[in-house]
């Protein structure tokens, strides 16, 4: 197994990075599957059927299949520049000063958070696989609180809004992310409290997401229960 092999390995089975990570790495392994000429159509098909509930991924997949290795540096630019982007978009539409309610552990909403100076974050950890243990440890400056996801209704008490990341968006509104997303939207609905999400545009599908990929760690929240979400 070559070191490009292994690495595909990883990808394929991580589950505790983001989906921007996870894209950002399919990048850097075609960029060097492109310089020792690998088969490029098979390589657009392994990614493509990586993480089937991230749609950034698929996507990536299938512009690197569409326009070959040249869209490689266009795509990792694009994804870096965007995150910028929304959270800047992020700190025109969202207060200062605001204890927020976030999971998992997303680049998007790690890289957002610092500029919006929010009082408190409250973090659940965002089980299995304890992503949101991972963000709370990346926020260093931030006083952040890290939850139990059972404890959700405790914690959203005095919250001013919940902000997570999107891993797949649709036409109609309504988002797949971490397991743990649509029980806090419940609880931001009982309590009157606005959920925003953000990410790139390149994690929007065509159709309606209106059935899941058999994937234990994700779940699809209604647009009904989002107030709004926010791409680059």
């Amino acid at each position: 197994m070559t070191d490009l092999d292994r690495r595909l390995e990883a990808l394929r089975h991580d589950r505790n990075n983001g989906a921007q990570a996870l894209a950002l790495e399919a990048l850097a392994i075609a960029r060097e599957w492109a310089e020792r000429g690998g088969n490029w159509a098979s390589l657009a098909a392994e990614l493509r059927r990586m993480h089937p509930a991230i749609a950034l991924l698929r996507n990536v997949a299938r512009r690197l299949d569409e326009e070959g290795p040249a869209v490689v540096e266009t795509l990792r630019t694009s994804l870096v520049e965007g995150n910028r982007s929304i959270a800047a978009k992020l700190r025109e539409a969202l207060p200062r000063d605001a204890v927020i309610l976030t999971l998992s552990h997303g680049s998007t909403v790690r890289e957002a958070l610092p500029g919006l100076q929010p009082r408190e974050v409250r973090i659940f950890e965002s089980l299995p696989g304890g992503e949101g243990r991972t963000l709370a440890e990346r926020l260093p400056g931030l006083k952040t609180t890290l939850f139990p996801d059972a404890a959700m209704g405790r914690a959203a008490v005095g919250a001013d809004l919940a902000l997570v990341g999107v891993d797949s968006f649709d036409p109609d509104g309504a988002l797949v992310h971490k397991v743990g997303t649509l029980p806090l939207a419940l609880v931001c609905r009982f309590r009157s409290i606005p959920l925003y999400a953000a990410g790139h545009s390149l994690k929007r599908v065509e159709t309606p997401l209106a059935e899941l990929p058999d994937d234990p760690w994700f779940d699809r929240t209604p647009p009904e229960l989002i107030r709004a979400i926010l791409t680059e």
